[in-house]
């Protein structure tokens, strides 16, 4: 019966032929699915209202599907959940005519529903193609005096990584400042570009004070395009893993002096096999450009799409709520209380071609895909 769509004027003619026939047989004139009835009634409803049950399910038209559903949502004493599938779940089997895709629409439309809609899960770009060595990454990572014994003060490292081959280099200071990042870089780019047998090209930081004034000055100098970006995934992931080692060896002999443990984790990390190039650090080094690229392009980070509720495919002119603020500025984030999606809609003006795709809202600019929530009328 799930197959069938009911129409309002064809359950009338059904409800008319019981009351006068009592029962439908082969040769009566009716719609293809009432003949596929076996035990068909006739209940009253609420102010009068007659309606048709095929035994305890209750046959609902497309033209009354709205108005039904808005019933149970308003119910106070409804239970059915306000999910599609475990609202459907329920729905079956009270209802035919109520399809998973219409209780999906509906919910969709609903305000107080779409409010409190989780955000979508966050989506990745793909990962930078890299062909040519001295492309580099570089952070500043803050330590803290209480987490080193004997330490008497706070100090900074400067991390930078070459992209392709994944070597590593750093240098620590006190004092976080665009002097002392400069002084620790040149020493830095000194020895990368001995070791890698190729001038720097680009390098690529975050908008950090620190990688202005003086820094900035170094670059230009050495003729080193400089890219800022919000984040950079290579040397995060880089940093994480000489903390997990430096502080290892910390906690093993806590005796032994900063200096020596700081070059005993970057030897460690240089010597870790990268699984982008099948090589450590140390040995990509001495491999060809061409042979280190090949695999680390086809392995680098693929593009993932968002995922979660109303995360369907977007396209010009669809309807859509926005994120109010960036996720890793929404501290103590709590979906039952609706301040994450904007208060109005906004339809989406041009999509671009780029993997994943950028949604134009107009005076609001570009989005991604998993700060927008669809969101029809």
């Amino acid at each position: 019966m799930n197959r069938f769509k009911f129409r309002k004027d064809d359950v009338h003619k059904v409800l008319t032929h019981i009351k006068l026939h009592k029962k439908i047989v082969p040769n009566d004139i009716l719609p293809a699915w009432a003949h596929k009835l076996k035990d068909p009634q006739i209940r009253k409803m609420a102010h009068g209202e007659q309606a048709l049950f095929e035994g305890d399910k209750r046959i609902v038209p497309q033209e009354q599907l709205a108005s039904v559903l808005r019933e149970i949502l308003q119910s106070p004493e409804s239970d059915v959940p306000m999910s599609r599938d475990s609202g459907y779940h329920i729905l079956s089997k009270r209802f035919l005519g109520i399809s998973r895709r219409a209780y999906m629409d509906f919910l969709a439309k609903q305000m107080p529903l779409q409010m409190t809609s989780n955000r979508p899960s966050e989506q990745t770009k793909a990962g930078y193609k890299t062909h040519k060595r001295g492309h580099l990454e570089m952070d500043l990572v803050e330590g803290k005096k209480k987490d080193f014994r004997g330490k008497g003060y706070n100090w900074y490292w400067l991390v930078v990584v070459d992209r392709l081959t994944g070597l590593v280099d750093v240098e620590y200071f006190r004092k976080k400042t665009a002097l002392a990042t400069a002084s620790a870089l040149e020493r830095i780019l000194d020895r990368m570009e001995a070791t890698l047998g190729s001038p720097t090209k680009s390098m690529t930081s975050d908008d950090g004070s620190e990688f202005k004034a003086e820094t900035k000055a170094l670059m230009l100098e050495r003729n080193i395009k400089h890219f800022i970006v919000g984040r950079g995934n290579k040397v995060e992931g880089v940093n994480a893993i000489f903390q997990k080692i430096f502080y290892r060896l910390h906690k093993i002999d806590r005796h032994r002096p900063f200096g020596a443990v700081s070059q005993q984790a970057l030897k460690i990390l240089n010597n870790t096999l990268c699984q982008l190039t099948g090589h450590t650090p140390n040995d990509a080094v001495d491999q060809t450009d061409l042979a280190l690229s090949i695999p680390y392009n086809m392995r680098r980070q693929k593009p993932t799409l968002a995922k979660g509720p109303g995360t369907r495919k977007l396209s010009a002119g669809d309807q859509v709520r926005y994120l109010l603020v960036k996720r890793h500025k929404m501290t103590f984030y709590k979906s039952y209380r609706g301040k994450h999606w904007s208060q109005s809609r906004h339809p989406i003006i041009s999509v671009s071609h780029s993997v994943p795709p950028r949604f134009y809202l107009g005076a609001l600019g570009w989005k991604l895909r998993d700060e927008l929530l669809f969101a029809p009328l």
